[in-house]
């Protein structure tokens, strides 16, 4: 959806869009140092932190699988 045709408008909005995200990453930035900082070698603090990031999802079955046709799911 174009909202404006404007260059000067479409440039403006660019510029403020750069300009959260760049806040937003140095945001998530300090938050990760600040998380790194907290952590305790003697408690077991960055194994289990490490332990909770490495855990990987396990992946939804496909609603739909190739032999069904979208007529058949639809009856069941």
């Amino acid at each position: 959806m174009q909202v404006t045709r404007d260059p000067a408008l479409k440039s403006e909005v660019n510029r403020l869009q750069r300009s959260v995200t760049r806040r937003l990453n140095e945001w998530r930035n300090d938050q990760w140092s600040a998380t790194l900082e907290s952590q305790n070698p003697e408690d077991q603090s960055q194994w289990k932190m490490t332990k909770r990031e490495m855990r990987v999802p396990i992946p939804s079955p496909p609603l739909v699988t190739p032999r069904d046709s979208l007529s058949q799911t639809l009856r069941k």
